[in-house]
Parts: structure tokens; C-alpha cells; sequence
């Protein structure tokens, strides 16, 4: 069915181009026009363009009006064009080069003599963009080999480009590596929203699932150049909201040309950093070496093949080695917090912070609206209340280590555990030249990271980043590009494309046995990864393990198909860009079991007033006392999905002074499938079987993909997506444009918030509720040591209909989401000035529309907030009979329970809305 589907995808793109096109090209234009001394056109001319580094030699005639367009030119410096006619002397202009998407303008007088003269040029054509109305700035060659790169990450020159935002966060501790493509590309370009951007490699895009994560990014040994591109560009760019990054690879020359390097960081040449000189210990240990090689040229096989001006390579290799220690700064429970005594505890003004028994909680005989609890005489927590697993939690928490900040306890424990990242990342590319009509080339990427996070505990319950353990990137890329001159104004490219971006993660408590805790057998039994539970604990505090176990493979197929028909001052594009979307994963985040503790369950007098010296989040967690928490039971899911765009773009010299851009974009994102029918979504008009007296007519509940007649979709396709696209570039006088224009684009219809993603498989699996409290939080009702004494929600697949789930919280996909959308326009003025200067004020603007986020359907209506302490008050619950496990099985619930929209279940998140 894929094959079918890509066939008649590869059909509908060959009947489309029967016109006019041009796809997302990477490549270069040189354009102008030739005249006589008097200024006149000079038609019939031939132009000679050539490369002598790579064998690239066009041949084109002037049409009546003097002028010359030669497309498709890849990036390069070196270019010569030669321009002849009888009764001229020759012109030439040398060591000219072109930039990646440049249209270049060069202009070439010829003087009255003999063929036999030749009038020769050195020199850089002009600066200005007299050709589109785009914005966007270059990064060369030797702008990325010669600036100071930390990490030898040649994505990091984009911060170069005005109007571009990096998110700084994403690095991480280890910003200086490109431990992992996502960080690089965590980027905003003119105000479009952070991994948002059409980023394309040798002409195809390079990204893949969920939040487009980019699968490689070539070296800087392996980079031609790129450019950052936004606003109003050519209808052959979409599937973004901010803007496109286009890179070009090296490709192999006439010379055989190669490098080896390494390069070596030590702490022994760092100073110290301000928490380790404060904490007195030592420089945090740090070693980094990266090395490699990068060789092109053409491809000879003595006595076999000689590929002189027809058949070229390039390959290149980095290998990076990283072992960092990193400083880790916590607060961890005291010797005396262990033992139940907060006789010492302080607050950060140095006051004694007061442990309220939850278990003491009561109406407030002086205020019976209001409740009261009683403190633990002597601030002590018995031995004989104090929870038998959270004693054993408690032994997992380092030992303090330093002293804590003024008057507390706070950052009482550093660690410098290291950080080892491995990577090895390469590329290798073949050009041939078939003959002079056909060039074709293949690139073949990779990424091969291993990142171990520091292991700041030194156990299996290690918080932050070190529970993730060992974290597997292994990505790779490919293009295949094949361009064909049927003639000099009708060129044919055909290139396809496929990225891939694998991650997995075991976490590094995978098959911690839960039943060493104490938990009861029978729910360690029905854990089905098992690994350390996950604890927060509130007030400060460090927590223990957390993290998901991962397995998520990404791909995109690509096939893009292109014409370009040049007609005297006219250059029409027409193409299509189809894409096949698969994302394979399995995601279960704290599959032991995420457990959480606020200051909440023992802070008083008043248990709903909250102050700086009551209560302590570690007394709760020693109680056994929690907040809230859950367990899952996970699914995997196959999800496809197909992306068409078509486009069609006219650039008209109008005048040797004014040039008009106009193109239309058509694009269209098919809603995911899973192929095993494994999804949902929420129907709030649908019947519920937990119908009862209290509420006869209830409502809402989940309906499932492709049973009963159902779609195999669970939201809307939105099909009716245009982009129209409009601009100029005015010239008033010599050596200064104006430009500017207006455009639409969308972006994909992000399916997530977060960079793994979420897919709304409801049913197959299941998330158990704690239910550890039956008034709001008031008094405990499920300890820690037997957290789901009515077992775990076990995933029933489909079969419960509109009962799935009942009682518990949902998330899903909205039905009906708007794809974000983004309104661009700029006007932007460049001035030539004498030194190749070039001077440009730039005007850009970007309205985003329909932009994704998540909210939950089932809140209280604000007017019941007047309800205040009423709102916990316990009553009966109408839904027992049907619930049998979590928070609505029990028979009473809090009143709040039964005011929310849809009482059957405790929240319904709808994501990617």
C-alpha cells in the first residue's frame, strides 16, 4: 500500500511538472546583460560560463534584448565567464563566485575590436539582490573554516544572522558538543516559533518526526555554505513558520585536496568556576578531543578509470571524545531528617519550621468553615508513623557533603560526576558527470552518539539528567540529486531524499527490583519496566531517579521533482515536494512509578493556609504522605503520514530596473494513522456508559480509530491550504534596491510540546492514578507503602468504547486543530558601497496564527470557586459502581469531583491544539 501510494505520488509530481518548475534548489544563477559601448543590447552573444575546479562548462547565446540566464550552477568560487561575438573583442570576468540561492547580476560591456582580443576582469559581481525580495544572509565557506567554532558545530554561525534566536537552554551541559542535532537546531528565525524551520541539506529536507528534529549536520570540513533565509521567499519553500536554513556540502574538484586535524581541551588549562571555588573543591576534571579527516578529488582507479572532469569524491570523518565533570549543586535530608527529628529545620529567614501531623487533621471547633491539625511534639515524627519505604527511599539520598547556605540546609551536597559523550559523525558524496545535458550526485550522511549523563548519587536513584543513564543518537541522512538541461532555458532536477533519527534510553535504573523497597509483590508484579520510582519532593529538595524508557525511530522520504523554462526576461518554476512521514516509538515515562511530595501534607496550623515555617517536604515523604502521583502501563504506536505541496513562481524583469516576484504555494498534511488502529480522540457529545441517576444524560468519552465504521484518523484534515507569495526589487538608481513583499506559509501541525512527542493510544495503554487523598489533601487516605492496594488500570484495548478510561485522567488529540499558520512581510533597502561594502536596512515582520499548545477541557467553572473550603467537602460518589480502581472508585469524593464538566473522568488534556 506505501509503494502504491509512493508511485502514484511519483506520477502526480511527473504530470505537474509537464510545465514549468524548479524545486527547493540549493544551487546558484548567474543572470545579466551583455551590451555595446553605447549601451545598447548586444543580442546573439555567446556566453561561455565555466569552472575549471569542477569541470562545469555552459554555453548560452543572448536573446534580442542582450540577456543571459544560466540556472542551476552549484556554489563555488572560481567561475569564469567568457562573452564573444563577431566583431568584439572577447570579455572575461574571473575569480568569480557564486553563494548558495544567489541570483547573481553581472553585467558585461563589449568593446568594438577582434575575436582574436580578449578585455579581461578580476572581480566579485555585484552585492545587491536585484533578483528576489527574500531575507537572508550567507554563511561562506571561510566564514565557517576560519571563525573559532567550540564544538566544531558549523550550525552555531546562524546566531550570526540578524533576527535569529537560539535557545540557549537546549544546550545544556554540554552546549560545547553537538552531542545530538536537536540542540543545534533549537533556533527561532524572525520570530517563528523554535524548531519551526525548513532546514534543507544539498536540496532535501533533512529533518524528521515529530517536532522536526534534524537528523545531521555536516562538519565544518564537509560544509560548502548555507544560507538563513526568511520572509517572503519563493513559492518553492514551505513547511515552516520562521524560516529555511539551505546548506550546500563540498563536493570533489579537479585537484585531490585533503586535511587532518585534532583538536584538544584539558582542565588543567580552565580555572575553576564560582561553585566549586565557593564550595572548596577542586577544578571539575574535563577531557575533549576531536579528530578527523576530509579528503575530495576525482575518482581514479589506476589502469581501471580516470574521472578527470567527469566523476568526483568527498569524505570526511569526526570523532569526538568528551568526558567532563559536572558541577551538581542539591539539597539532599539531613542525618536528623532521616531519622524523623526536624528539630533543626529553619527556614531561610533562620525561623524554626513547625511538622503538623496530617493524620490530626479536624474541623476547627473555633471556626468549623476552617480545619485544624496538630504539630509533632518535640518536631519529631515517630518512629512507629514513619513509612517503611520511604525509610529505604531515604537511604538512597547521598549523605550531605559541604555546608548548606546561611541559616539552612539548602545545597548541602555537590557532586562533579562526569558527563561522557561519544560520537562519530561522517559523510561521503559522489558527483558524475554523464555528459554535458546530465549531472547527478549521491550524499550519504551519519551521527553515531553515545551520551552518558553524570551519575550525580553515584546509585539507581541519581536525579535530573543522570537517571537518563545512557542515551543512544544514532541518525543518518541521504540525497540523491539528478539535474537535466534538455536545453539552455529547460533544465529538469529530480532528487530524493531520506532522513532518519533513531534515540533510545534504558534510564540507568532499568530492572531495579521495587520489591527491595517494600513494596507489595503484587504491584511490583504489574510493573512492566521495571526501574526506580520517581520522587519529587517539594520545598528544595532533590529528588530521585525519574526519566522514561525510550525507543524512537524516525523517517522522511523525500522526492521532490523540478523544471525550470527561462523566457527572455521571465524564469518560471512549477514543482511538487512529496514527503512520507513514519515515527515508530515507545515511550513510558516512570514506568516504577512517579511518586510526589509537597510542603502541603504537613504544613498547619491550617492545612489550606500555607507559610515559610510549616511543614517540610521530607516529613511527608517519611509519612508516606503524598501529594499525588501515578503509574503507567505503555504502548507503541506506527504512525504515517503524507505531506503534498505544489507551487508555482514567476520572476519577470519588468525593467533593468524592477523585478516582480509572484508565486502560489498549494500544501496539504494528511492526519496521522497508526497501523494497528491503535488511536483515539475525545467526544464530548458522545453517550457514556457511566450514566447514572445523579447524571442521566452524561456525556463524553473516547472513540477509537477504524472500529465501528470509524475513520482511521482521529482529527480533521485540513486540505485547503494556499500560500500566495508577493514581491519586487526596485533599483531607483545605480548601486542602491529596494525590496520587499508579502507572503503566507504553514508550518507543520506540531503533534507535541515536547521534542519525543505524545500519541493518544488511551485504551492500549493505561495510567493508574495515587489516590492519596479523598478530601483535596486534607487527611492521607493510600500510603507509600501500598500506594494501589486495588491494583493498576489494566489497558482493555478498544473494547470498553466510551467507558475507557472512566475515572481516570486523559490525554488526547483535538478533532479538529487549525494548522499554524504564519503571515510574513519585510521591505528591505541595500546601498553598494565602494570596497565591496555592502550596506542593508531590513524591515521584517511574522504573525503567527493558530499556534499549537495544550489545555485541559476539564476545569472548574471559576464560579464555584465561592464555594472555597466547600469544594472539598466529601460526598457521595455516583460513579463508585463503575469505577473500580483510582480516586472515583472510593464512596465518597470531594464536591469539586462533581462540578467539572465531565465528572466521569479527573482531567482531559487535549494536546496540539
Amino acid at each position: 500500500m506505501v509503494f502504491r501510494r509512493f508511485v502514484a505520488a511519483f506520477a502526480l509530481s511527473l504530470f505537474l511538472v509537464a510545465s514549468w518548475a524548479v524545486a527547493q534548489q540549493q544551487t546558484a544563477e548567474f543572470t545579466g546583460k551583455i551590451t555595446d559601448s553605447s549601451g545598447a543590447a548586444v543580442a546573439g552573444a555567446v556566453v561561455t560560463i565555466s569552472n575549471p575546479n569542477h569541470a562545469i562548462r555552459v554555453v548560452l547565446t543572448t536573446d534580442a534584448q542582450g540577456r543571459y540566464v544560466a540556472p542551476l550552477l552549484p556554489p563555488a568560487s572560481g567561475y569564469q565567464i567568457s562573452v564573444s561575438k563577431p566583431g568584439f573583442k572577447v570579455a572575461v570576468r574571473k575569480d568569480l563566485r557564486l553563494e548558495v540561492t544567489q541570483v547573481a547580476e553581472v553585467d558585461i560591456p563589449l568593446a568594438v575590436g577582434s575575436v582574436a582580443q580578449t578585455v579581461t576582469v578580476t572581480g566579485a559581481p555585484p552585492l545587491l539582490d536585484l533578483q528576489t525580495s527574500s531575507v537572508g544572509q550567507v554563511i561562506p565557506g571561510r566564514t565557517i573554516t576560519n571563525l573559532p567554532l567550540n564544538g566544531r558545530s558549523s550550525f552555531r554561525l546562524i546566531q550570526l544572522t540578524p533576527g535569529v534566536t537560539f535557545n540557549e537552554g537546549a544546550y545544556g551541559q554540554f552546549g560545547d558538543v553537538p552531542v545530538n542535532s536537536t540542540w543545534d537546531s533549537s533556533f527561532a528565525i524572525n520570530g517563528g516559533r523554535s524548531q519551526s524551520n525548513q532546514i534543507l541539506i544539498d536540496g532535501v529536507p533533512s529533518t524528521t518526526g515529530f517536532f522536526d528534529q534534524i537528523t545531521t549536520i555536516p562538519s565544518i570540513d564537509d560544509t560548502q555554505e548555507f544560507k538563513v533565509q526568511s520572509n517572503n521567499m519563493s513559492a518553492e519553500y514551505g513547511h515552516y513558520s520562521g524560516g529555511v536554513v539551505n546548506v550546500t556540502t563540498k563536493s570533489g574538484t579537479e585537484q585531490l585536496h585533503g586535511t587532518v586535524f585534532e583538536f584538544l581541551r584539558n582542565s588543567a588549562l580552565d580555572a575553576n568556576d564560582f561553585i566549586d571555588n565557593e564550595h572548596k573543591r577542586p577544578i571539575p576534571p574535563f577531557k575533549m578531543n576531536q579528530f578527523g579527516f576530509a579528503v575530495g578529488g576525482p575518482v581514479i582507479l589506476p589502469k581501471v578509470y580516470n574521472g578527470h572532469g567527469k566523476t568526483f569524491f568527498f569524505a570526511d570523518l569526526q570523532e569526538t571524545r568528551r568526558n567532563q565533570g559536572a558541577t551538581f549543586l542539591a539539597t539532599v535530608p539531613t542525618d536528623q531528617q532521616r531519622q524523623g527529628d526536624f528539630s533543626s529545620t529553619l527556614d531561610a529567614a533562620g525561623k524554626p519550621v513547625t511538622i503538623y501531623n496530617p493524620f490530626s487533621t479536624r474541623t476547627d471547633p473555633a471556626n468549623p468553615s476552617q480545619y485544624i491539625r496538630d504539630p509533632f511534639p518535640g518536631n519529631k515524627i515517630p518512629l512507629s508513623m514513619q513509612d517503611p519505604v520511604a525509610q529505604k527511599l531515604l537511604s538512597y539520598y547521598p549523605e550531605p557533603n559541604t555546608t548548606g547556605s546561611a541559616n539552612t540546609d539548602a545545597n548541602n551536597y555537590i557532586s562533579n560526576a562526569s558527563m561522557v559523550v561519544n560520537q562519530d559523525a561522517g559523510s561521503a558524496r559522489i558527483d558524475q558527470n554523464v555528459n554535458a545535458m546530465y549531472h547527478l550526485f549521491g550524499r550519504f550522511g551519519w551521527s553515531l552518539t553515545s551520551l552518558t549523563q553524570p551519575n550525580t548519587y553515584g546509585n539507581v536513584a541519581t536525579t535530573g539528567p543522570g537517571a537518563v543513564g545512557t542515551t543512544q543518537f544514532h541518525n543518518w541522512s541521504f540525497a540523491f540529486d539528478n539535474t537535466i538541461a534538455f536545453s539552455p532555458t529547460l533544465l529538469l532536477t529530480l532528487d530524493y531524499g531520506w532522513a532518519r533519527w533513531f534515540q533510545s534510553r534504558k534510564t540507568l535504573s532499568y530492572g531495579f527490583d521495587n520489591g527491595t523497597l517494600g513494596f507489595p509483590s503484587s504491584l511490583v508484579s504489574s510493573i512492566t519496566i521495571p526501574m526506580f520510582p520517581a520522587i519529587t519532593v517539594g520545598g528544595g529538595y532533590s529528588g530521585m531517579a525519574g526519566q522514561s524508557y525510550l525507543i524512537n525511530g524516525n523517517d522522511t522520504h523525500s522526492f521532490l521533482v523540478s523544471l525550470t523554462k527561462i523566457r527572455g526576461r521571465q524564469t518560471f518554476t512549477l514543482g511538487t515536494d512529496v514527503e512520507l512521514n513514519l515515527i515508530n516509538y515507545f515511550n513510558v515515562a516512570n514506568s516504577g512509578g512517579a511518586y510526589n511530595f509537597a510542603i502541603a501534607q504537613t504544613q498547619g496550623p491550617n492545612p489550606n493556609v500555607a507559610t515559610p515555617i510549616a511543614g517540610n517536604g521530607i516529613a511527608s515523604l517519611l509519612l508516606g504522605d503524598g501529594s499525588s502521583g501515578s503509574i503507567p502501563i505503555g504502548s507503541g504506536v506506527e504512525l504515517r503520514d503524507w505531506y503534498y505541496a505544489g507551487y508555482i513562481q514567476d520572476d519577470a524583469r519588468l525593467s533593468d530596473k524592477l523585478t516582480i516576484n509572484l508565486g502560489l504555494r498549494y500544501e496539504t498534511q494528511s492526519p496521522m494513522t497508526d497501523r494497528h488502529n491503535e488511536l483515539n480522540y475525545f467526544d464530548p457529545n458522545v453517550a457514556s456508559p457511566a450514566a447514572n441517576s445523579e447524571f442521566p444524560n452524561l456525556k463524553g468519552g473516547l472513540v477509537f480509530a477504524g472500529v465501528n465504521g470509524n475513520s482511521r484518523t482521529v482529527y480533521r484534515w485540513n486540505r485547503l491550504q494556499f500560500e500566495p507569495r508577493i514581491g519586487f526589487a526596485y533599483s531607483p538608481i545605480p548601486s542602491t534596491v529596494i525590496r520587499g513583499g508579502f507572503g503566507t506559509v504553514y508550518a507543520p501541525l506540531e503533534l507535541s510540546n515536547n521534542a519525543v512527542g505524545f500519541s493518544p493510544s488511551g485504551g492500549f495503554s493505561s495510567s493508574t492514578a495515587w489516590n492519596t487523598s479523598l478530601n483535596g489533601g486534607l487527611t492521607p487516605y493510600n500510603l507509600l507503602n501500598n500506594p494501589f492496594p486495588q491494583g493498576l488500570v489494566q489497558p482493555t484495548g478498544s473494547s470498553l468504547g466510551a467507558g475507557t478510561l472512566v475515572g481516570q485522567a486523559i490525554s488526547v488529540w483535538d478533532t479538529n486543530p487549525q494548522t499554524p499558520a504564519s503571515y510574513q512581510w519585510n521591505l528591505d533597502i541595500q546601498r553598494q558601497l565602494p570596497s565591496n561594502t555592502l550596506v542593508d536596512i531590513a524591515y521584517v515582520a511574522n504573525r503567527g496564527l493558530h499556534l499549537t499548545s495544550n489545555f485541559d477541557l476539564n476545569q472548574l467553572n471559576p464560579s464555584y470557586l465561592s464555594l472555597g473550603t466547600g469544594l472539598q467537602a466529601q460526598v457521595a460518589n455516583p460513579f463508585q459502581s463503575y469505577v473500580k480502581i483510582g480516586p472515583l472508585s472510593n464512596a465518597k469524593i470531594a464536591r469539586r469531583q462533581l462540578l467539572l464538566p465531565y465528572p466521569q473522568f479527573t482531567g482531559v488534556t487535549v494536546v496540539n491544539s
